[in-house]
C-alpha cells in the first residue's frame, strides 16, 4: 500500500504548496484513490511533484462537507471524469462557522452534486472487498470543543452540526486494516468505538486530522486532559484484541496513593461519570504481570458505600479483577492520575 499526503496546512517537500485543508492519495492492490482534495486546486500541483498521476485515480472519497476538504473536487473532475466520487447526501447541507464575531460559509460547491460520477449516499456503504465506508457516529465522549461554532443553516435558523455527514474509510489489504478519517469531528475515540462494532480488532493504522489542539495557551488541566486523549488514541491504535473495564452506576470514586500518601475522593456525579467514562474506554490487552509495586488504586463505590470494582496502577500496567493488562504504546499511567487530580470537585 502506498500512502501520500498531497496537501495539508504545513510545508512538506520542496516546491509543494500548502493550505488549510487535507488531501491524501492511496494506492492499493485494486485501487488508486483520493481521500479529500484540500481547499483548492493546489493539491494537483503537489501530485505532479510527488509523482502521482491523478488521471489514473478510480475513486474519490469526501470525508465530510467542508470546503477545506472538497475545494479541489471540481478541478479534479475536469482532469479525471472516470473516478467515482462518494459522499454522504447530507454533505451538501449549508455549513457555517458562526460565533459572536462572524458568520462564514464553510460548505462545499453545490455544483459537486451534479457531477455525473457523484454518488450521494445515506449511511454505510461497502464499495468492494477492499473499501468500506461507515458513518453514524453518535457518541459524544471527548467531543472536540471547536464543533460548538460549526452550524447548519436551515432557513433563517442555525442549528448545531452533529456531523452525520462525516464518513470514514476502511481499507483492507494483506490482512491489515487502515482507517482514514478526514477531521474526526466526531472525536477519534468515538470513531474508533464505532469502528470496533464492525470489526473485532482495532485498525492497524489510523490516518486523520484530530481537532485536538487550540492555538491559545492551554490551562494545565486541559493540557493534561489532552495528553490523556493522545495516550488513549495511541493505545487504541496499537491494540489488537482488547478488553474494557465495566462499571455500572458508581456514586463515588476513591483514589489512593501507595505508601499512605494522598487519598482523593470524588463525589460530584458529573465528575464521577466523566472519570468513569474515561477509564471504561481504556483498551486493555491481557499481559503477564510485572514485578512493579502498585502506585495508585482507584475504587468505585455505589450509593450504599459498597465497592463495585477497583483497579490498581503498577508501572505501565493496570490490574483489574485478578488480571494484569498493558495499555499499549504511549500511555503513561501518571497522566491518568494527574488528570484525575485536576478535575473540579476532587477532595484531597
Amino acid at each position: 500500500m502506498r500512502i501520500v499526503t498531497l496537501i495539508e496546512n504545513t510545508p512538506g517537500q520542496a516546491d509543494c504548496l500548502f493550505e488549510h485543508g487535507l488531501s491524501i492519495y492511496v494506492e492499493t492492490a485494486k485501487h488508486k484513490l483520493l481521500v479529500d482534495t484540500g481547499a483548492s486546486d493546489k493539491f494537483l500541483n503537489n501530485a505532479e511533484i510527488l509523482g502521482v498521476n491523478l488521471q489514473e485515480a478510480d475513486t474519490l472519497i469526501l470525508s465530510h462537507g467542508h470546503y477545506d476538504h472538497a475545494g479541489g473536487i471540481l478541478p479534479f473532475a475536469l482532469r479525471n471524469d472516470k473516478a467515482d466520487i462518494y459522499l454522504q447526501k447530507s454533505a451538501m447541507d449549508a455549513f457555517y462557522h458562526k460565533d459572536e464575531e462572524q458568520e462564514r460559509y464553510i460548505g462545499i460547491a453545490p455544483e459537486i452534486s451534479k457531477l455525473p460520477k457523484v454518488k450521494l449516499m445515506e449511511g454505510n456503504y461497502r464499495i468492494d472487498e477492499e473499501l468500506f465506508l461507515f458513518t453514524g457516529v453518535t457518541q459524544r465522549r471527548l467531543w472536540p470543543s471547536g464543533n460548538k461554532v460549526l452550524k447548519i443553516k436551515r432557513g433563517d435558523e442555525f442549528i448545531q452540526d452533529e456531523f452525520i455527514h462525516e464518513q470514514y474509510l476502511v481499507i483492507e489489504e494483506d490482512g491489515k486494516r487502515v482507517l482514514i478519517s478526514g477531521c474526526a469531528h466526531n472525536g477519534i475515540l468515538n470513531i474508533l468505538e464505532a469502528y470496533h462494532t464492525y470489526f473485532d480488532k482495532q485498525p492497524s493504522m489510523v490516518i486523520s486530522g484530530f481537532h485536538l489542539i487550540k492555538k491559545e495557551r492551554y490551562p494545565m488541566k486541559k493540557f493534561l486532559a489532552l495528553l490523556l486523549v493522545l495516550s488513549l488514541f495511541a493505545a487504541l491504535a496499537a491494540c489488537t484484541q482488547v478488553t474494557r473495564i465495566s462499571i455500572e452506576n458508581p456514586a463515588e470514586i476513591k483514589l489512593e496513593k501507595a505508601g499512605g500518601g494522598v487519598a482523593v475522593t470524588l463525589t460530584d456525579s458529573k465528575t464521577v461519570k466523566r472519570v468513569t467514562d474515561v477509564v471504561c474506554q481504556l483498551p486493555l490487552q491481557a499481559a503477564e504481570a510485572t514485578e512493579d509495586a502498585w502506585t495508585y488504586r482507584i475504587t468505585w463505590l455505589d450509593e450504599s458505600g459498597k465497592t463495585i470494582t477497583k483497579v490498581t496502577l503498577a508501572g505501565s500496567q493496570i490490574r483489574w479483577e485478578g488480571q494484569s493488562y498493558n495499555l499499549g504504546i504511549g500511555v503513561d499511567l501518571s497522566v491518568v492520575t494527574d488528570v484525575l487530580e485536576t478535575i473540579p470537585g476532587i477532595k484531597k
